[in-house]
């Protein structure tokens, strides 16, 4: 998935995002958006692999095909990108 605004770095437009969800997954709307729990996310730019790591998030429900689980990887952002298949 490809983040609007792309990367502040270098401007492409290539940002992509991982998500992982702490404890049990739930549903709430929040400002019109269906979020699944709550979490943390890697954001980072294919062309020139600037990241950033976001420590708590909620996880909207259009993420979920992008959802991995600590145990695979979560802490490498570039396994993280494999996981998701990016």
């Amino acid at each position: 998935m490809t983040r609007e605004g792309g990367c502040p770095v270098c401007g492409t437009g290539t940002l992509q995002l991982a998500f992982t969800i702490d404890g049990p997954e739930r549903r709430w709307v929040e400002h019109g958006v269906t979020l699944c729990g709550t979490g943390r996310y890697w954001e980072w730019c294919e062309q020139c692999h600037a990241y950033e790591y976001y420590c708590r998030s909620s996880v909207p429900e259009w993420a979920r095909s992008r959802v991995v689980t600590e145990d695979a990887g979560w802490r490498d952002p570039r396994q993280a990108a494999r996981l998701i298949g990016a």
